[in-house]
């Protein structure tokens, strides 16, 4: 099974084990797909997220570059000349076809999400949601694929639903009566 996690450092994984995605703009595609994973992302899109104002010479021949290597990689045993199956060419762009459950960034959506939908009824099964959900954090969100200005907008949004869960899973606990969790949890938040 192959996951893909952006929560973090950039990777995949298949049956566990982390796949070489190479550099940093590979991962960066990767990184870019897996947020809409099982949806279609213009060549157009791709490349501004990918450099922005400051593309290469030829952006659309080193898009297809990374592509065809990150293949490889994530679809090794495809014949030559097989349809990929995984990274997938879908006019006007790619698809990433993974299940959106085995990518990091929509499992911690679905998690806080179904938190958010009990913790009135159900605040302890809401905590546990929404531990699972911040448990996929990994480190900062798309580690590995450069700080710049492409990127920066991503992980703020990011950063903030982290922060938002946090902020929920503490409201679930104090409706718990477990004050005492929360000023060490929300210590630790302000150190980090």
């Amino acid at each position: 099974m192959l996951t893909v996690h952006v929560l973090g450092p950039v990777e995949v994984r298949r049956d566990g084990r982390p796949l070489d995605l190479g550099g940093p703009q590979q991962r960066a595609v990767v990184a870019h797909l897996a947020l809409d994973a099982g949806r279609v992302v213009s060549v157009e899109r791709l490349i501004d997220r990918l450099w922005g104002e400051s593309p290469p010479r030829t952006p659309l021949g080193t898009l297809q570059s990374y592509v065809s290597r990150l293949r490889r990689v994530v679809e090794p045993a495809r014949e030559a000349g097989g349809a990929p199956r995984v990274l997938v060419s879908e006019a006007p762009g790619y698809v990433l076809q993974v299940p959106t459950e085995q990518v990091d960034v929509h499992r911690f959506r679905s998690l806080v999400a179904e938190g958010r939908a009990v913790v009135t009824a159900d605040p302890a099964a809401a905590v546990e949601r929404f531990d699972e959900a911040l448990g996929l954090w990994r480190g900062p969100a798309f580690a590995g694929v450069g700080p710049d200005e492409t990127v920066r907008p991503i992980v703020v949004r990011l950063d903030e639903e982290h922060a938002a869960a946090m902020e929920d899973r503490f409201d679930a606990l104090l409706a718990l009566g477990r004050h005492g969790e929360v000023i060490p949890a929300l210590q630790q938040a302000v150190v980090d």
